[in-house]
């Protein structure tokens, strides 16, 4: 009977099967409530609007002209619920016409339909991928340890700010993390035992992953590497298909691993067909003619990538949406960011970021992580390598490119980091220091709970919180345009009838009732140029144009104190008159 190998650490202690399940259930009970209380609390921040969009006319018109420059799995899984609503997708306006999708997305969420009840169930998708990330999680640290110690690594994943933040939100972030996790999972499980079930399993996921979001692609090159590793390796790799037993040898290895590669690639251009609706072009035969074309873009990319993705194309060997897309998503290179006050590039900006977020324990963890790593067991090793290898390939890619957006764009490391940490917490249950693993957890928890429902607002402790967020990150960190609920709230509370606003988003402030004034800054969405602001008044802004503080213009506001902080999204200040009047 062919089995798998041994644990590399020993089974301390376990729980029948349907306790597991017992506390598996509750937990997605906990995390989903979790989830939908937050969400509910929070406006459409940013890009959601254009994600949903895009989901939605993929799913109901086969369309693709809504921002190609993303595939399109994670969106069309969010706007499942949509096909059971009634919902309206305007065809005949100008900007559909001509393919403005900032413009259509706007227009569909908060002119053409009630942008609550899209969001809503559109978000509950998405936090149904990170439910489902944590059982993943849960499973896998079940076999590389125990139950117990699984249980641990379950609680440092569901109390991690940044990871429930995404979790609520509709982009393609979540999906990739969830994605990505799950084939380096599927390539472990199928490296410890051949199979039908995990090659299956394993082409699946592997296929799905640069359909979730186009960096999926980074994973190739360590998955090539690995192949190698385990063909070449001397440990036994046992396999079974069907009634047919797998001879161990360097030659059948290899075999094997080239039989997946084909079947891989045979599975990958059958899903990108079907995802994109088995047709070349954006739009449906029954629709005018339309193609993605960001060839004017891509003068600097190198000549390899230009040639090779235009030839896909030329030939149609795959949608012209997936090939240009993933042009278009090479081409971008350089965005700036914001990082301890200044603005734009640096290579260090992800390792910064991520711990000016992380919470506390979690560098406590790490430190333990580093004292105790001679301790672990050879095994243990050998599996943190196989794991840090993806991690650590995705995050210096990442460090490469002059992208400095938010942690969100490196969010598939996170549950690798959780699955480390682990090993920490397992070495501690193993020499009988149980409470101090379960006290990690609980103080992790007290954090979690500190900056819930904004938990995207979150930061580290040990730089002073939320509270001075604003120094050091900004965007998609801490103010996303989430917050034009909890500024409409804040007015009906305070009897305010009317705010000067300077707004960083894409939501409609007058959805949420707030009426206004727009000064500053604004997104395309407000269609009144700035005004004068009506004063004596209140001043609404947002913390990421406080931050950015484009050309100086927000200079009279940093100068003050501001009367209300609104969970790190929006501030609110008093004036009589504009200074120096």
């Amino acid at each position: 009977k062919l089995s798998e190998p041994e644990r590399p650490m020993a089974r301390e202690k376990d729980y029948a099967p349907s306790k597991i399940c017992l506390a598996l259930i509750c937990y997605a009970l906990v995390y989903l409530t979790l989830a939908f209380v937050s969400y509910t609390k929070e406006s459409a921040t940013y890009d959601e609007a254009v994600h949903l969009t895009a989901g939605y006319a993929t799913l109901s018109e086969s369309d693709y002209r809504i921002d190609p420059t993303h595939p399109p799995l994670a969106r069309m899984w969010s706007a499942l619920p949509l096909l059971l609503l009634d919902v309206r997708l305007d065809k005949e306006i100008p900007e559909w016409k001509r393919g403005d999708w900032w413009e259509i997305s706007h227009a569909f969420v908060f002119a053409q339909n009630d942008a609550d009840t899209l969001l809503f169930s559109s978000r509950f998708m998405i936090a149904l991928l990170g439910c489902a990330l944590g059982v993943l999680l849960f499973a896998w640290a079940r076999i590389l340890f125990n139950s117990h110690t699984a249980f641990l690594v379950l609680g440092m994943y569901a109390f991690e700010p940044t990871l429930f933040s995404h979790a609520r939100y509709v982009t393609t972030d979540m999906g990739l993390t969830v994605s990505a996790f799950t084939a380096v999972f599927s390539t472990w499980l199928l490296f410890r035992l051949r199979s039908w079930p995990r090659a299956a399993f394993f082409l699946l996921a592997w296929a799905c992953l640069p359909l979730s979001k186009f960096s999926g692609v980074l994973f190739l090159p360590v998955l090539g590497c690995a192949f190698v590793w385990r063909g070449l390796s001397t440990q036994p790799w046992p396999g079974k298909l069907g009634f047919h037993r797998l001879t161990d040898g360097a030659k059948e290895r290899f075999a094997f691993i080239a039989a997946l590669c084909m079947g891989l690639a045979l599975v990958f251009v059958f899903l990108v067909w079907a995802c994109y609706g088995f047709h070349y072009r954006i739009t449906p035969a029954d629709a005018p003619p339309m193609v993605f074309n960001p060839l004017p873009q891509s003068e600097t990319l190198e000549s390899f990538w230009l040639v090779l993705l235009n030839t896909i194309d030329q030939y149609r060997l795959l949608p012209n949406a997936f090939t240009q897309g993933f042009l278009a998503a090479l081409v971008e290179t350089h965005r700036g960011g914001y990082l301890l006050g200044e603005q734009g590039h640096w290579w260090y900006y992800y390792p910064f970021a991520m711990w000016f977020k992380a919470p506390g324990i979690y560098s406590v963890l790490a430190l333990f992580f580093v004292v105790f790593f001679k301790r672990f067991d050879v095994g243990v090793k050998k599996e943190l390598f196989f794991l840090g290898s993806f991690a650590l390939f995705f995050i210096a890619f990442a460090m490469t490119r002059s992208i400095n957006l938010g942690v969100r764009h490196v969010l598939p490391i996170y549950p690798f980091i959780i699955l480390g940490l682990g090993a920490v917490l397992h070495y501690l249950l193993a020499i009988g220091r149980s409470k101090v693993s379960w006290a990690l957890v609980v103080v992790l928890a007290l954090e979690f709970a500190g900056s819930y429902p904004q938990t995207i607002s979150f930061f580290s402790p040990y730089i002073g919180g939320s509270v001075v967020g604003h120094q050091y990150l900004t965007d998609s960190n801490l103010d996303w345009g989430q917050g034009l609920k909890n500024l409409e709230a804040w007015m009906g509370e305070h009897g305010v009838e009317h705010v000067n606003l300077s707004y960083y988003g894409t939501a409609d402030p007058g959805y949420y009732n707030i009426p206004y004034t727009p000064f500053g800054q604004n997104p395309f969405s407000i269609k009144e140029t700035a005004q004068e602001m009506r004063l004596p008044g209140y001043v609404a802004v947002s913390v990421s144009h406080l931050s950015l503080n484009k050309d100086g213009q927000y200079n009279f506001l940093r100068a003050m104190i501001p009367e209300e902080r609104l969970d790190g999204s929006i501030w609110l200040y008093w004036l009589e008159k504009m200074p120096g009047r």
